[in-house]
């Protein structure tokens, strides 16, 4: 997706993923310290896992097509290629993030016949905690790039009139 209302999509898709990334993680931690609070989240984690996983691939896939569309000279492509690869890294854990999450809420859920325990119970709880932290810090890494690219003037003077146009 390149344009949202004749503007480029990228700056306006990732704000949903800048705020819900970090609070999947936080709920996600919350799963694993307090178990009982998987069967009344349950619904809710697996909406927001999902909507987190979609957004964030939307969202890379946008940033894609504003990077094809403007032209950049050589100085600003490792900033750009920088801010990409930590954009490809995030959305390896934000899946690991959704999946791990879901499979918590869900599989691992003390309410149901036959919960997970002991060693798979304990390999979940540990996964699901490291793709929290690292899809936090992987966001605040991508978003901090970003925003460094747009603020600090790395994109060219004319980029915003290469998009429109």
């Amino acid at each position: 997706m390149e344009r949202i209302l004749d503007l480029p999509a990228h700056p306006l898709m990732i704000h949903f993923p800048a705020v819900a990334i970090p609070l999947l993680g936080l709920m996600a931690l919350a799963l694993v310290a307090v178990p009982r609070l998987r069967s009344q989240w349950r619904l809710v984690i697996i909406a927001l896992s999902i909507a987190v996983v979609v957004t964030t691939f939307l969202a890379a896939s946008s940033g894609q097509a504003l990077a094809d569309a403007i032209s950049f000279g050589p100085e600003y492509l490792e900033r750009i290629d920088n801010h990409k690869t930590l954009g490809e890294t995030l959305r390896f854990f934000v899946l690991g993030l959704g999946i791990t999450t879901i499979l918590l809420a869900t599989v691992g859920s003390p309410d149901r016949d036959t919960p997970i325990s002991g060693p798979p119970a304990m390999v979940l709880n540990v996964l699901v905690v490291a793709f929290a932290i690292l899809s936090v810090v992987w966001a605040f890494r991508t978003g901090h790039e970003g925003a460094r690219i747009h603020w600090e003037g790395i994109l060219p003077e004319d980029a915003s009139a290469q998009v429109i146009n």
